[in-house]
Formats: C-alpha cells, structure tokens, sequence
C-alpha cells in the first residue's frame, strides 16, 4: 500500500507543460516529433527542421499525457517532450538592408 501511494504522489507532482510560438505567417501541415527532457530538464534533445527552408510559421512542445507516467518510474530522470513545428509556406520577402556602421576616414 505505501509503494501505491508513493507512485500517486510522485505522479502528482508533476506539472503541465505547453508551449507554443506562432509567426504569423502562413503554415503548412504540422509535423510532430517525440523528444525526451532528461535529468530532471537539465538537458533535453534536439530538433531541427532542415526542410523550413522560409523559415518556420509556428513551434511548439507539450508532454503527452503518458509522460507522467515515465517520469514516475524514473523519478524525473527521462520525461518524454511532445514537439510540433509547421513550416512557412510563403516565399521570404525582400531583406531590408542594414544599416552600414559609420566608418573613420
């Protein structure tokens, strides 16, 4: 009975997790990845989105609903991350020229 009610607790102190970041441009189809958030967030892997070629129109992570789970068993130690991106899907507009810095004569 004390395992059952330290694996209730444990599970209970996790938190949720969603975050989302949106461009404004226009996206095209979401694509979805699973990563993992390991020791306790102190690290995580990576994704990178090599087909964006303009760049992405949204991103975002979530934990699935079964990371909970994982992260009990292994105490916080591997917590599996949900991550979504979808890419722009318009051609890139002209780049505005920076300014030059002033140069010494």
């Amino acid at each position: 009975m004390k395992k059952l009610l330290v694996v209730a607790m444990l599970c209970t102190f996790t938190g949720c997790f969603h975050g989302r970041v949106v461009s404004g441009a226009r996206g095209g189809p979401v694509e979805s990845e699973l990563g993992f958030s390991l020791l306790w967030g102190l690290t995580s892997t990576k994704t990178t989105a090599v087909e964006c070629r303009n760049g992405l129109a949204s991103a975002g992570s979530y934990l699935p609903w079964w990371s909970f789970l994982l992260s009990g068993i292994t105490v916080g130690i591997v917590t599996p991350v949900m991550k979504e991106y979808s890419c722009n899907i318009d051609a890139p507009g002209p780049q505005a020229a920076l300014p030059m810095a002033p140069t010494a004569n």
